[in-house]
């Protein structure tokens, strides 16, 4: 936060440290210069709001990822090391053999686990100390469903950017910060773990804290409005008949 209200090379130096020493107590930190990102395109965005409009807005956001990138890019080195690192480790350690998955099946799994760890966190039921990996036991129609949930919530996320940018925001925290957990690359025998949610659960919390508070005042203020605009219009018959018996008056005392 200080960094971001006066930029240095000292407190970015700082910065660099803080985060290699929080992947050296956890490699799932690696997701952190995307995190920044999308805090950064959220004060974008909300610039955008309180300000002018932009006139080409594809254009002004990718300026903007351009340049937020190019500044994650130090973060984003070190991230690449530790996950080579975590990764050689793993394999030595003998935790990416114990569990022979294809491909096309961790894919499977990784959408479906999307899904889970979705719905657990809405209605938290069915929850397990392990969750074995389902291997290729996955029915097609249900990833199906949760790859068409997953576009849809996209979709709107990204068309109401603008106007509620907590909502992409929180959502590609939550489906980025899962990926280096999520089964593309398999390490021991679960298909998922709770405690991979810690992280990703912030995003949909950001989603629901700032969309919903939003929402309801949205639909206070339009009841404000509704009620504002139908008492003027009660009030409109009694006044145009006020004029009409003014002016008859006048129109009267005049002949």
């Amino acid at each position: 936060v200080r960094y971001q209200q006066s930029p240095s090379i000292k407190l970015y130096i700082i910065v660099l440290i803080i985060f290699a020493l929080g992947l050296l107590a956890k490699p799932m930190l690696v997701t952190l210069p995307f995190v920044l990102v999308l805090l950064d395109y959220w004060q974008f965005q909300r610039k955008i709001t309180q300000g002018k409009p932009l006139s080409d807005e594809w254009g002004g956001e990718l300026r903007f990822f351009k340049k937020s990138f190019y500044n994650k890019i130090p973060l984003i080195i070190l991230s690449i090391l530790s996950s080579i690192i975590t990764y050689i480790v793993q394999q030595q350690g003998g935790a990416t053999k114990a569990a022979s998955v294809s491909f096309p099946d961790r894919v499977a799994n990784a959408i479906i686990s999307y899904g889970q760890y979705f719905r657990k966190t809405v209605l938290p039921t069915d929850l397990s100390i392990f969750y074995p990996h389902p291997s290729n036991n996955i029915p097609s129609y249900q990833i199906g469903i949760v790859v068409t949930v997953l576009i849809l919530f996209t979709v709107i996320t990204l068309k109401l950017r603008s106007r509620q940018p907590s909502l992409i925001v929180g959502w590609f925290w939550y489906l980025g910060t899962l990926v280096p957990v999520i089964g593309f690359i398999q390490v021991g025998l679960q298909g998922m773990a709770d405690r991979y949610m810690y992280i990703p659960m912030v995003g949909l919390s950001i989603m629901i804290a700032w969309s919903v508070p939003t929402f309801f005042r949205t639909r206070q203020m339009q009841k404000y409005r509704n009620a504002k605009s139908s008492r003027i219009l009660e009030r409109q018959p009694k006044c145009i008949r006020a004029c009409t018996i003014g002016d008859s008056r006048k129109l009267c005392g005049s002949q």
